[in-house]
């Protein structure tokens, strides 16, 4: 019976959070508690009976979309292929669980981005020092900077992207090819530098 009791909880829990994944999705960080609750079908003291405060369900969902961008980086054996097919996979894997939980692709507070960088940094840090070992990345360049331009390219880029109805596969290989070879075309390249003599 507890364990059954606890289970029942359990899926409470994750119906709230799924219904504020939608609200947040649609109203951005300004979604209240009330809308929330409607959402999941109850009342906001059913969400305060899981949640105590807006802080809590927010960083709940946060830990949520977390784990399973770690689930997907997990299963997209990023050592196992070629540095710019593992980068692509980590691009996607943040943006197919950002697509749901627009909390990830959101605006985050500094303790946020540091448990991000705490649950899925030391894979992306060592897929991109695979990168640069190898030459596909700058090595005048330090390796901590590349890592934080890359995650603001990806943030910045996926949440414009699917914002702007690209799918998940191409805003991944959008935001890749921008951070890979920089914004300016090879063609643009060549008139600045005909231009300067």
């Amino acid at each position: 019976m507890v364990r059954r009791a606890r289970s029942r909880k359990d899926r409470t829990a994750v119906a709230i959070l799924e219904a504020a994944a939608r609200v947040l999705a649609r109203q951005g960080r300004g979604a209240t508690i009330s809308q929330v609750a409607v959402e999941a079908g109850g009342g906001r003291a059913t969400v305060y009976r899981y949640f105590a405060t807006r802080e809590q369900l927010v960083s709940a969902l946060w830990d949520a979309a977390l784990s399973e961008v770690d689930e997907r980086l997990t299963a997209a054996r990023l050592e196992k292929v070629p540095f710019e097919q593992g980068l692509t996979r980590v691009v996607r894997a943040i943006a197919s669980v950002g697509e749901r939980y627009a909390v990830l692709l959101g605006e985050q507070s500094r303790e946020e981005l540091e448990r991000g960088r705490e649950v899925i940094g030391a894979r992306v840090f060592a897929t991109l020092e695979r990168g640069q070992r190898s030459g596909a990345l700058r090595s005048d360049v330090p390796l901590e900077l590349i890592a934080e331009m890359f995650g603001g390219i990806v943030l910045a880029g996926l949440r414009q992207a699917l914002e702007q109805g690209l799918g998940i596969e191409e805003a991944s290989g959008a935001v890749v090819s921008v951070f890979l070879r920089g914004a300016g075309s090879v063609e643009g390249a060549a008139r600045r530098s005909t231009a300067t003599r």
